[in-house]
């Protein structure tokens, strides 16, 4: 009986030299055909169909996969295209803010300027008012009210805040936590200093027209106070009681009398407009001259009249030649300060 190995060979040697026989009958007329191929021969043919069926799988799923790798590398073009659109726009957006906040601080370093011009202006304003050698009775010194000026200008004129403005090359690289800026916190930045520069500016300007105004103001009263000379020569009476010269005796004597030659010039000790020029009974030929404020000046006993009333004059006009016109015993200047409408002693507003 043979062994299950010899049986195996057997079948093994059937299998391989066997053949594969197909008959095709196609009916009674005609004769059968008969097609034999080996056995090997249709292990090869199937081997191969089968690797052939297999590769157009293995390409199959190949182009799939392809296919869906192109649709989603296409589909992330169009998102990369898509976010550049979108960064390209940001980007015109963030030029164009930032023309504009350059035009802006341009326009604010114009104004900056200006005040700097202004500042100046009001420098030489004060300057000017500190050249009067005194001002009128309880008022401050020339020197002193030039150092109050000053250090007005000086508190008013607040150069850190204008000075604090960061350009964009200042601005720091990170933001807080170390992450570097985007351009929407770059422009917040830029667009935030600009506000503060602006604010700074505007209250500057504000504070440099004020304290302008005021400086003018002060050296128009400056200008219409009197504190000069009338002319130069010997004080031959003071204000205050004395005994008169002609009628011998004491009273209230309401100015200075200042002796000087025949024709010297008088001279106006304040601007501001003749009120009255002529005779004046025993004070002769005389001129008065309103500086507001409360303020008025007469010059009296003159030899001549050089001004009419309703003129505008300067302090140091020629106003008058002295002389010694009314009740006077020669040549001299009486020179009054009146303080709304009282005589004061013109000493408080002489040098």
């Amino acid at each position: 009986m043979p062994s299950t190995f010899e049986k195996i060979r057997t079948i093994l040697a059937a299998l391989r030299n066997g053949q594969f026989t197909l008959m095709f009958v196609p009916d009674m007329l005609h004769r059968p055909r008969t097609w034999r191929m080996p056995l090997r021969r249709l292990y090869i043919a199937s081997g191969a169909a089968l690797a052939v069926l297999s590769l157009a799988m293995a390409a199959f799923v190949w182009a799939g996969a392809a296919t869906l790798t192109i649709a989603n590398t296409r589909q992330a073009l169009e998102l990369l295209s898509e976010e550049n659109r979108r960064l390209e726009s940001i980007t015109h957006q963030q030029q164009a803010k930032l023309l504009e906040m350059a035009r802006e601080a341009a326009m604010l370093a114009e104004r900056v300027t200006e005040l700097e011009l202004l500042a100046n202006e009001i420098r030489d304003l004060v300057l000017l008012v500190a050249q009067d050698d005194s001002v009128a009775s309880g008022q401050l010194s020339s020197a002193t009210a030039h150092s109050h000026l000053e250090t007005a200008m000086e508190r008013s004129i607040d150069t850190s805040r204008i000075g604090s403005f960061q350009t964009a090359d200042r601005l720091p690289a990170s933001g807080v936590g170390g992450g570097e800026l985007y351009p929407y916190d770059l422009s917040a930045q830029l667009r935030g200093s600009l506000t503060a520069l602006r604010w700074a500016v505007e209250s500057q300007s504000d504070r440099l027209a004020a304290l302008k105004t005021s400086a003018e103001a002060y050296q128009h009263k400056m200008r219409h106070t009197p504190n000069a000379w009338p002319v130069t020569g010997r004080v031959t009476s003071e204000y205050g009681r004395r005994r008169h010269p002609t009628r011998g005796v004491y009273q209230h004597h309401a100015g200075i009398d200042i002796a000087v030659p025949l024709g010297t010039p008088v001279l106006a000790t304040a601007a501001g407009k003749v009120v009255h020029a002529g005779p004046n009974g025993g004070y002769g030929l005389t001129v008065v001259i309103d500086h507001g404020y409360g303020l008025r000046t007469l010059y009296a006993h003159n030899a001549r009249v050089l001004v009419q009333p309703g003129d505008r004059v300067e302090r140091g006009d020629v106003i008058a030649l002295a002389g010694s016109t009314g009740v006077s015993t020669g040549p001299h200047v009486h020179y009054e300060v009146h303080v709304d409408g009282r005589p004061v002693n013109p000493r408080e507003f002489l040098p």
